[in-house]
């Protein structure tokens, strides 16, 4: 019988008498002496003896984590998610996969393969960090001999990864294993916006009305992001890992009990719940001005710490130390910007105006993260929801110069700088590119997407790809890309641009496009070209002009073959003289 053909929410009594009668025959050999007697060892000989005395395993995780974070007051908050987030609330987010139960002998095997070692050589890491997910609730690690029989069960190994200023983080590799490649969509795709953020947050920055002040930013991280979401109990299995093995001890396998990063669903189910706080963010920011005003807050202490406000004055445009001076927009907002976007699990708060103003606009969003997400629950241990070290470091004070999206952003001299650390680390990249001759396919994408990072910064690098996603279409077949001479001049000259970055900043102004003062079409025939335009105010122009007789003389025809003017001739003829038209009109 197919996965798909089981219910992913059985009744209460067939859960307990089918789940009691697994148990029964699980724990009949297991034996918790084999343990170390550290505090993992401790906590998984508890979690041990309570799923034998458990009557199901849904009640061992109830038991367990306790009520989920989503707030139990949704049912009086208007938005279109809100039903999607009762029902993860109530029931937990479904594992739903099309593959057949796996059978002992494929459990075994996955086992035998282990974990990645990066895992392995973090064990000792790996170790405390379960340790602590088990007392917040988020991950049940017991014997695999204990866990083995549950169809349900499938197993993924456990990875490591080390970041820059930030923790070590535990990964599941769910695509090692079968299990992303299975897993049927459930989420919303389309709650994931983050791509297009670091651009809507410039476009604010580079469009606002100078005559508010600076725009001031802050962001706030979510702690314990992705645990905030408890998956369904009885489906949760399938997104087991595989532990080290540790010497004098049963095999471990870690069972979550929230969403896992490296999960295909985990993403839409994320980004579901945060866009839904970010929607309430701004749709109170964008109400009637009485509506603005917020009561206190008891984070504010920790996130106003290190506020960097200046008084409400014009923003100077003749600034000391810049190379060029930032560009006045041709289109300003016409009044303050008051905004609130969010990448994974960073909130960013846009905002101009007085320290009042921006004390109320950071309050909205602390309240809108309390109506989706519980912070305490009687009885169980659990953290604010915005990280308090992150607000200890100054990310929630309001700042006109903040590291966002891994970006340095001024928003007085409207720049945008990389970081000197990841344009090393860019260098280094295009320097073992230049070297090779031969890259394999998963490699090469990965290189692609950096590069696409740090190339929104880089003007006129775009224009360069072409070349680099070109050869990454010819080598999906052997699964290898051929370094050839015209990839060879493009990350050449990819190199050249990064450096140059380096030595200056980029302006929004060069990589924001300003709002168009004419908007209008041309078109082109043997005969001439015309177009029409209109001006912000309206105002419509028309214009026309025939082509000499010359030109129609050698325009390509299938009666003229061998013509040396063709319609692309004429379509860029158009263009240009719309182009001078339009001069007549406007400054262009």
């Amino acid at each position: 019988m197919s996965a798909t053909s089981i219910s992913d929410q059985p009744s209460r009594d067939s859960a307990r008498e089918s789940l009691a009668r697994d148990d029964a025959l699980n724990t009949t050999n297991i034996s918790t002496h084999v343990l170390r007697s550290d505090r993992l060892g401790t906590l998984v000989r508890r979690l041990s003896s309570d799923l034998s005395s458990s009557l199901s395993w849904e009640d061992f995780v109830r038991d367990l984590c306790g009520r989920s974070y989503l707030s139990a007051g949704l049912e009086g908050i208007d938005h279109p998610a809100i039903p999607l987030l009762q029902h993860w609330r109530d029931y937990g987010v479904p594992v739903l996969s099309s593959e057949d139960p796996w059978s002992v002998k494929t459990k075994d095997q996955c086992i035998l393969q282990g974990c990645h070692q990066s895992a392995t050589l973090h064990s000792d890491f790996l170790r405390e960090e379960m340790t602590e997910f088990i007392e917040s609730g988020f991950w049940a690690v017991l014997p695999y001999r204990q866990v083995q029989d549950p169809p349900a069960l499938m197993l993924s190994p456990a990875a490591v990864k080390e970041e820059r200023e930030r923790n070590t983080c535990v990964l599941c590799n769910h695509s090692w294993s079968p299990v992303n490649a299975t897993t049927l969509p459930y989420a919303p795709p389309e709650a994931m916006q983050f791509g297009r953020t670091l651009h809507r947050l410039l476009c604010r920055l580079q469009h606002s009305d100078p005559k508010y002040g600076p725009v001031y930013m802050a962001k706030f991280n979510i702690k314990d992001r992705f645990y905030r979401m408890f998956l369904a109990p009885a489906n949760s299995p399938r997104l087991a890992i595989i532990l080290p093995r540790y010497n004098g001890e049963d095999q471990l396998v870690a069972l979550p009990l929230a969403c896992t990063m490296g999960w295909t669903q985990f993403p839409p189910t994320f980004c579901a719940m945060l866009e839904t706080i970010t929607d309430l963010t701004n749709g109170r920011l964008k109400a009637k001005p009485s509506s603005l005003p917020a009561g206190p807050h008891r984070l504010d202490p920790h996130a106003q710490v290190q506020d960097a406000f200046t008084a409400w004055t014009l923003v100077a445009r003749d600034l000391s130390g810049c190379h060029e001076q930032p560009a006045v927009s041709n289109a300003a907002y016409k009044l303050p910007i008051t905004h609130a976007n969010v990448f994974m699990n960073d909130f960013i708060l846009l905002g101009q105006g007085t320290l009042t103003r921006l004390g109320w606009m950071r309050r909205h969003l602390l309240h809108a993260v309390d109506a989706i997400l519980d912070s305490a629950c009687a009885g169980k241990s659990r953290n604010e929801v915005i990280s308090i070290k992150k607000l200890a470091k100054g990310d929630g004070s309001w700042a006109t110069r903040k590291l966002i999206l891994g970006w340095e952003l001024d928003s007085v001299r409207q720049t945008l700088e990389l970081p000197t650390h990841c344009r090393d680390l860019c260098l280094l990249l295009l320097e073992d590119l230049l070297k090779a001759k031969r890259i394999g396919a998963k490699q090469w994408a990965s290189a692609l997407g950096k590069l696409r990072f740090i190339s929104y910064a880089v003007p006129g690098s775009a224009t360069l790809f072409s070349c680099l996603q070109s050869a990454q279409n010819l080598g999906r077949t052997s699964g290898r890309i051929r370094i050839t001479a015209d990839v060879l001049a493009a990350l050449t000259a990819f190199r050249l641009l990064v450096r140059d970055l380096g030595d200056r900043p980029t302006y929004l102004a060069k990589i924001v496009p300003k709002n168009p003062l004419l908007l209008g079409a041309t078109d082109t025939a043997k005969q001439g070209m015309g177009g029409v335009f209109f001006t912000s105010d309206s105002a419509a122009y028309l214009w026309r002009h025939p082509f000499p007789q010359e030109v129609q003389s050698r325009l390509v025809s299938a009666a003229h073959p061998t013509g040396t003017v063709t319609n692309s001739d004429l379509e860029h003829a158009g263009l240009l003289g719309q182009l001078s038209v339009m001069t007549l009109v406007a400054n262009l």
